[in-house]
């Protein structure tokens, strides 16, 4: 017995110290990288960018961003979904509306609410604004994802900051920017929408 426990013994401690000369030398990390990719069913977790993004924001804007998020936010979701008549998922990729130094200003009407929120409610009134409307949005409208891409959100043709396809409506409409313009987005909202519900 003690003869076969000293074997095993000196099996894993010769495992102990090639795992550990391996992890030194680098060689573990590629090998279990290869063996995770190659092995059926396994998923990696890839790092997610829009959450080290976040993270990486000043104080004045993570505080932005929440008290945004804690108060205006809720009451603006209801409203959405109240006008549109059912629950649409709404995906809105914080990081990318997120406009450094300006952090004070998110809660104000003219950063987000103006230029994205309100005009979703006034089209979905218009949209929604009888029976028919309101089943046709649940029927064809199935998520709502608001972005902001400095290369490609118009100035002002709110048309072209807008697609819609397979359900899916996307924003690309820079914050802060003509949050008067409430009419002129809410029309571009509805010409996108109707013709595919």
């Amino acid at each position: 017995m003690s003869v076969n426990r000293a074997i095993a013994g000196s099996k894993i401690l010769g495992a102990a110290v090639s795992l550990i000369w391996g992890l030194a030398n680098g060689a573990i990390g590629a090998e279990i990288s290869s063996a995770a990719a190659t092995t059926v069913g396994a998923t990696v977790a890839a790092p997610d960018p829009a959450a080290a993004r976040l993270s990486a924001l000043g104080l004045e804007e993570r505080r932005g961003l929440e008290k945004f998020r804690q108060e205006n936010y809720p009451k603006l979701l209801n409203a959405i979904r109240g006008a549109a008549g059912y629950d649409i998922d709404i995906d809105v990729r914080w990081d990318t509306i997120v406009l450094e130094g300006l952090g004070e200003h998110f809660t104000e009407d003219g950063f987000w609410t103006n230029v994205y929120f309100v005009p979703l409610i006034e089209a979905f009134k218009q949209v929604g604004k009888d029976a028919m409307g309101k089943q046709a949005l649940k029927k064809g409208l199935k998520r709502i994802q608001i972005s902001f891409d400095e290369a490609t959100a118009p100035a002002s043709d709110y048309a072209k900051g807008l697609s819609f396809d397979n359900g899916v409506l996307s924003i690309n409409w820079r914050p802060f920017t003509n949050a008067d313009a409430l009419t002129d987005r809410s029309d571009a909202l509805i010409k996108a929408i109707e013709p595919k519900i």
